[in-house]
């Protein structure tokens, strides 16, 4: 079966390297992308009023705090992902969460093609518990909408094995860096458009880089050569911050902007 471009994968092994790097969950960002790479930076996913993005750094900055690798948006913002802004604030929508921005990726796809002998093969990881999901459009709820899916295309054949990670299971694609530009939610919905879900990680068969979006995150990781992560940082159209392996990514990570003793 096929996800646009991308083929789903029954062979597993070249995964293979991922599951020895990826040993822990929820203590550092080396429980969410693979040690090794020269390194890594924390790309932050906007928050909306309107049409209109607006950066961790703005909203950081209305509320007299301090950005940093390790900010979280509730210490920044006093707010869940899910929760309106207040009133005269900077942003009416928190950033999207457990995936990646289909205008980010566009970005992310241009840079990171320059920077792997092998574009055209490539492997992308996704969470097998999306509802509506292309590979597996089984009934579900929107829960935003209140809507529950059922699906007008069914799945023919058996669904390829899982992809275990610590915490995390996933399906495994391959195909050209494009593919990353494909979404992973089902058409096959009685009135609804196919709506814009990410892979959650994504590398080339060289190795050259890696991208990781968790899917209780409002924030990617990307690995790479300095050369890689000094582009992107310098890229304007980027809310991204150097990272390294061992800042932490829990709940109480942010112990510059915590305002509660509980959160550190």
């Amino acid at each position: 079966m096929r996800v646009g471009v991308l083929e789903e994968q029954f062979d597993l092994s070249p995964a293979d390297w991922v599951s020895e790097r990826l040993t822990t969950f929820a203590v550092n960002v080396a429980s969410i992308i693979p040690e090794g790479f020269e390194a890594y930076g924390r790309l932050f996913h906007p928050a909306h009023r309107g049409e209109t993005p607006v950066s961790w750094a703005e909203v950081a900055a209305h509320n007299g705090c301090t950005v940093h690798p390790e900010m979280q948006w509730h210490t920044i913002s006093g707010a869940d992902f899910y929760e309106p802004g207040p009133p005269g604030g900077p942003w009416t929508e928190g950033p999207d969460v457990g995936s990646l921005p289909q205008d980010l990726t566009n970005i992310l796809v241009d840079h990171l093609r320059s920077h792997t002998t092998t574009p055209e093969s490539v492997w992308f990881a996704t969470w097998n518990g999306w509802d509506g999901h292309r590979l597996d459009p089984r009934p579900g709820v929107l829960a935003r909408l209140g809507k529950k899916l059922q699906p007008r295309l069914r799945r023919a054949g058996p669904l390829p094995p899982i992809l275990e990670l610590p915490a995390r299971h996933y399906w495994l694609l391959h195909g050209p860096i494009e593919g990353a530009l494909e979404t992973m939610m089902s058409a096959g919905y009685e009135g609804f458009d196919p709506w814009w879900q990410s892979v959650n990680l994504w590398w080339p068969d060289d190795r050259a880089w890696f991208v990781s979006t968790d899917i209780d995150f409002a924030w990617t990781y990307v690995g790479g050569a300095q050369e890689l992560i000094d582009e992107l940082l310098a890229e304007p159209r980027l809310e991204i911050l150097p990272a390294t392996l061992t800042e932490r990514i829990t709940h109480d990570a942010d112990r510059i902007n915590a305002s509660d003793p509980e959160d550190g």
